[in-house]
Parts: structure tokens; C-alpha cells; sequence
């Protein structure tokens, strides 16, 4: 006796193109799979939401084109076989959905100031998948888009540029982005300082600071030495040197930058460092000071100690606990050799302070507002007086009666 082959019912595969989220307007292909060993004819019956939507239907594909908001819902399918009727399992529901026509959205990075010469990053962002992008740079109907996502582009000029982008799959397109404008700056220049007021000493400390107009998260920061090949690289925008040797004098540059690949700023203008082998100095002005300005003289010393002391033509002046003494308003009687002296390290080398007489014809800052607070006050009283004057004049007073005058009665 023949045994009778029991094989279980095939269960189809239910596929929806291009997704399960579609937009209103677009164009949806369901598609029913059956793996079956035999090579039969199968035909197929749609059902949406429990309901028959398609029975009988001969090929295990059908399309909804300009989708409606109506098509929304769950859907199976099942097959049945043409040569013995036999009928298939009904597949897992799936799920459609069907939203506004899209709208996608642009992103930047970096986010942060663009200076030109930078590279920018722009994302044109949807939250389904299947789709290509078109990019317009300036307004929307660009003769040229670039169809590429994400959109990286180097900014070359200075000022505000929009961009847009669009998104497509199959013939189906979606809105425009809203404008996504970019606002590049110029390449910056740091600026390179330092914490001397003058010479440095050996063995002392000297730091470098790199600063740029707009400082901001990101920036790495290099330094060159015009002796040197290679730049030093920072985390932050100073640099020390812990004790400095003679070869460490010279000039000095800086840059910033931030990336990958990185984007450098142009090198600050040269900074001159310049060191010397002694134990103590005095930091003066190299250019005469101007009568009436401030003078600030600083000794420089290689070890701490309890204080310095300041001479003028070899004549002490004061003791001071620290490195600087003032002179708020210089005369030309203070014209003279300076030198500081400290308990451990010595004397340093003298040094002339020149004092420039303050030139005939141009007054200081000080009288010239002297003399504007007393024209004030002159015109001030004046005005006072005229409008007590006027006063006087026009109000009216007591009832004086006016005299009449008596001719003398010359007859005898």
C-alpha cells in the first residue's frame, strides 16, 4: 500500500515597495511570495484590514497609485493553487501608512563660526529610507543639482550661502527643504603674546598665548619657532616653556586648527622672545617716556626672595616686597640711570630712562579738560544771569504811580 505524503500548507511573504510609510500621491506595489517545491500556478486573494480586497487575482503583484489616505490599514495575502485548488496559509499582516507629502529637513556640521576655506557637511534628513537627494545652492530651481547626501562642499568666499535639497524615490518627489543658510567669516588671524613685559632670563618661565577674536570649542593650536621644522601641538591656546635656555630666544608663530582633514588659520604675525644669561635685569621702556605718563620699571630675577630694591643714578629709591615699581607721573627730572638690585642675585645692568617733554601747542589730556569744565561753567553763570535779567524786565511790580513833573513858578 502506497503511503499518502502529507505536506504541510505553504504560508506567503507579504512585501510592500518602496515601504511600509508611504506619502499621499505616491505609488505603493504589494507583492505576495510563495515558496513551493512544485513548479504550479498559484493565484492569489487580498484581504485589507479582514476585508477581501482582490480575490481570485492572477498575479501575486498589484499597485496602488496615487496613494489616498484611505489606503491606510493592514494587509495579508494568501494563494491558492490552480492545478488542485489547494489553499496556502494567510501571511503576517503588514501594516501601511500614508503621510503628507514630505518635508525634509537640512542639518550642518559643524555648526559653529565657517571662515573660508572650511568644509561644511549638509544632511538632507527624512525619517523613511529608499530615497535619493538633490541639492540647489543659491534657490531652488538651480539648473545643476548635486545629487549626493551628505552634501560636502568648501566655502571659498565670504559672506551668506543658502542651500536646498529635495528628495526622491522612483518619480515620486517631495517638498523643498526649507533654506539652509551658511555665514562664512574670513580666514582668521591669531594673535600671538606673551607674558614678558621684556627680556626673560635663563631658567625662568615664559608662556605663549594664541588668541583668536572669536575663541571657541574645537581648536587645537600650533606653534612654531623659527629655527624649528616641526610645529608643537596644544589642547588649549597657551604655551610654556618651564625654564628657557638661550636657544629657546627667537621668533615665534602660532596658528589654530580643528577637523579632520584640519582646517588651519593663517599664522599670527612673529613674536620676538629674547633671552638672556644673567641673574637679574631691568625691565625698562626702550623709547622715552612722555612727561606726565606713567613709568612702570620691572626686575627680573632668577630665585624669590624677600624683596628688591630700586636705584636712580646710584641712589636708592625704595625697597619693594615685589618685582615692579611705578612712577604715576614722570618728569624730566626723573631722567636718569636706573638699576635693581636683589639680596641673592646682585645688581642688575643699568639701564637710561629717557624723558620727552611734553611738546608746546599741545596741551595734555589733563587741561584741555581743565579748561572745557571752566568755559562751562563761565557759560553756565551767563545763561543764569540773562534769564534773571529778563525776568526782572518783564514781570510786572508794585503800583507805582509815575511822577509829575511841576514847573517852578519863576514870577515875582
Amino acid at each position: 500500500m502506497e503511503a499518502i505524503k502529507v505536506t504541510e500548507r505553504p504560508k506567503p511573504a507579504l512585501f510592500i515597495k518602496p515601504d511600509t510609510q508611504v506619502f499621499r500621491e505616491e505609488t505603493v506595489t504589494f507583492r505576495c511570495e510563495i515558496q513551493d517545491e512544485r513548479d504550479t500556478e498559484w493565484r492569489y486573494d487580498w484581504y485589507k484590514d479582514d476585508n477581501t480586497l482582490y480575490p481570485n487575482h492572477t498575479t501575486q503583484e498589484f499597485n496602488i497609485s496615487w496613494v489616498p489616505d484611505s489606503s491606510r490599514g493592514k494587509y495579508t495575502c494568501r494563494g491558492r493553487r490552480h492545478s488542485d485548488h489547494q489553499i496556502s496559509e494567510t501571511s503576517d499582516p503588514v501594516t501601511l501608512t500614508v503621510s503628507e507629502k514630505p518635508t525634509p529637513t537640512v542639518s550642518v556640521n559643524p555648526q559653529r563660526s565657517i571662515y573660508t576655506g572650511d568644509r561644511v557637511t549638509l544632511n538632507c534628513n527624512l525619517p523613511s529610507t529608499g530615497w535619493s537627494f538633490s541639492w540647489y545652492k543659491g534657490y531652488q530651481n538651480s539648473p545643476e543639482p548635486q545629487n549626493t547626501n551628505p552634501l560636502s562642499v568648501i566655502i571659498s568666499n565670504e559672506g551668506q550661502t543658502t542651500y536646498y535639497c529635495k528628495a526622491l524615490r522612483g518619480n515620486y518627489e517631495s517638498e523643498f527643504s526649507a533654506a539652509a543658510t551658511v555665514t562664512v567669516k574670513e580666514k582668521p588671524d591669531p594673535e600671538l603674546t606673551s607674558d614678558l613685559k621684556g627680556a626673560a632670563l635663563t631658567g625662568n618661565p615664559v608662556t605663549l598665548y594664541c588668541t583668536l577674536k572669536l575663541q571657541s570649542a574645537g581648536w587645537k593650536f600650533y606653534w612654531m619657532k623659527d629655527t624649528q621644522r616641526r610645529e608643537t601641538e596644544t589642547e588649549t591656546h597657551s604655551y610654556t616653556i618651564s625654564s628657557v635656555s638661550v636657544s629657546d630666544g627667537g621668533q615665534y608663530r602660532c596658528r589654530a586648527g580643528r577637523g579632520n582633514p584640519v582646517y588651519y588659520t593663517h599664522y599670527s604675525d612673529a613674536l620676538w622672545v629674547n633671552v638672556i644669561d644673567g641673574n637679574v635685569i631691568l625691565d625698562s621702556p626702550v623709547h622715552p617716556v612722555t612727561e606726565g605718563h606713567l613709568l612702570t620699571l620691572r626686575c627680573l630675577y632668577r630665585k624669590t626672595a624677600a624683596g628688591v630694591g630700586f636705584y636712580k643714578d646710584d641712589s636708592f629709591l625704595q625697597s619693594k616686597t615685589t618685582v615692579d615699581m611705578t612712577i604715576s607721573s614722570v618728569s624730566k627730572s626723573d631722567e636718569g640711570f636706573y638699576h635693581c638690585e636683589h639680596p641673592l642675585s646682585g645688581e642688575s645692568p643699568k639701564s637710561w630712562i629717557s624723558v620727552r617733554v611734553q611738546p608746546p601747542g599741545k596741551p595734555s589730556v589733563l587741561k584741555i579738560l581743565s579748561s572745557l569744565v571752566v568755559v562751562s561753567l563761565y557759560v553756565l553763570v551767563t545763561i543764569i544771569l540773562a534769564v534773571k535779567c529778563y525776568r526782572a524786565r518783564t514781570e510786572p511790580g508794585e503800583d507805582i504811580r509815575p511822577y509829575r513833573v511841576i514847573e517852578a513858578d519863576t514870577s515875582v
